[in-house]
């Protein structure tokens, strides 16, 4: 590590000083400081606008005699370029993580053009929450390179992709309320920060939604109420070889939808704090990937009508997402459809339900 810091400084040396640079590269530079991510990955976005990461076809400029073959696909030679956003593995990734792409793709050969195009989708306009992701899918990219060069394990570009999603959710979660996401189609409401009673004649469906990325295990589960506050029935289930949160959220509504047209459910609302798929099923044609689950959920909801599906913030989302992280936390795999709520969050549901009637 200390070799590869030493040719990192040498290289940021030989940099060429901003002053008098184009305005349009001189706001790139400024740009990359103010992107809401944290320290880390800020400074590796200026590394890799500076020609500082450690490739190999930068390693063997500075006198080094390496297989300049990239490491990920042994096709192309290894700058910095082709490594982030050209080379097949990269690309993968990029698509699956549903950042908003340049419309003939990204640049083969000016790795400036792609962090200006990510930089401009990812402005204060954008309606994409994803866009937001786009250095800590560079950073995944990076990150999978290494441990297959220095450990000869490979990543999936879906864990990848994956890793890139949970761990930007996670820091913004951290550093900034939830309500700077995107403006999306089936927003909740009202503001309240608690679960709110359907219309009388209706019932409402509260959806949640639990994902292990270490054994790639999803639990999923539904609770319906009435205007009340009553919990009529609800249900769990737990999904194995599930490779990101987004591929858990729409095989989890799927299964849902599935089961309310099952019990003959209409007049139903179809509550969820499902980030990733509320982006999915607003645009399927960012996550082409995906595109065999965003179909079946359009077929299924066809016959609820009427029915909606609205995303809401966690804190109105608790008993159901209570009950779908006992299947990741707790093991509890075992399916199964009952009358009420679950007896160990009783507590919980007569809270909501006494609010419901407030």
């Amino acid at each position: 590590q200390s070799g590869r810091r030493l040719l990192g400084i040498l290289q940021e040396l030989q940099q060429p000083q901003p002053n008098g640079i184009p305005p349009i590269e001189k706001n790139l530079w400024k740009a990359i400081w103010k992107i809401r991510a944290p320290p880390k990955l800020k400074h590796f976005l200026w590394r890799v606008l500076s020609g500082a990461v450690p490739v190999k076809e930068r390693l063997n400029s500075r006198g080094l005699q390496l297989d300049s073959r990239c490491s990920l696909c042994h096709g192309h030679s290894e700058s910095i370029c082709h490594l982030l956003f050209s080379c097949p593995f990269a690309k993968e990734v990029w698509n699956r993580s549903g950042v908003q792409l340049p419309a003939a793709g990204f640049s083969s050969s000016s790795v400036f053009l792609n962090v200006y195009h990510l930089i401009c989708v990812n402005g204060r306009r954008s309606h994409h929450k994803q866009n937001r992701i786009f250095p800590w899918v560079m950073w995944q990219v990076w990150k999978a390179r290494n441990i297959l060069h220095f450990e000869k394990t490979q990543t999936s570009s879906e864990m990848a992709s994956s890793k890139a999603i949970e761990d930007a959710d996670a820091w913004f979660d951290a550093n900034f309320c939830e309500q700077s996401g995107v403006e999306a189609v089936g927003e909740g409401g009202d503001n309240s920060t608690s679960w709110c009673p359907p219309p009388v004649g209706v019932v409402k469906c509260n959806v949640g939604v639990s994902w292990s990325g270490s054994n790639l295990l999803c639990g999923a589960s539904w609770i319906i109420r009435n205007h009340d506050g009553m919990a009529l029935l609800h249900s769990r289930r737990a999904f194995k070889n599930v490779r990101s949160k987004l591929e858990a959220e729409l095989t989890s509504l799927c299964w849902v939808v599935e089961s309310l047209a099952a019990l003959h459910y209409t007049n139903v609302i179809i509550e969820s704090n499902c980030t990733h798929a509320r982006e999915a099923l607003i645009d399927p044609t960012r996550f082409p990937w995906f595109q065999e689950l965003t179909d079946n959920f359009g077929q299924l909801m066809s016959s609820l009508v009427p029915c909606s599906v609205e995303h809401v913030i966690t804190l109105r989302n608790k008993v159901a997402e209570e009950i779908a992280i006992s299947v990741t936390r707790d093991s509890r795999y075992q399916s199964y459809v009952a009358l009420g709520g679950p007896r160990w969050l009783i507590n919980m549901l007569e809270v909501e339900a006494r609010g419901a009637v407030s």
